[in-house]
């Protein structure tokens, strides 16, 4: 969540999650002709689909 929309006072940190994003297309297709498959997973809020649990 941070490369896409990073906190006041995290610009460092911002900046080495978007580098991340950035590169993973770059790297899939530079080593995808050797066979290398390449990821990034981007983490972030979502429902977990567990309505009405206890808060306690």
């Amino acid at each position: 969540m941070a490369a896409f929309g990073g906190q006041v006072g995290q610009v460092a940190y911002t900046a080495a999650k978007a580098a991340i994003a950035g590169m993973c297309l770059t790297m899939a297709r530079d080593l995808g002709s050797m066979g290398i498959r390449v990821l990034a997973i981007v983490p972030s809020l979502f429902e977990t689909g567990v309505g009405g649990a206890p808060e306690d």
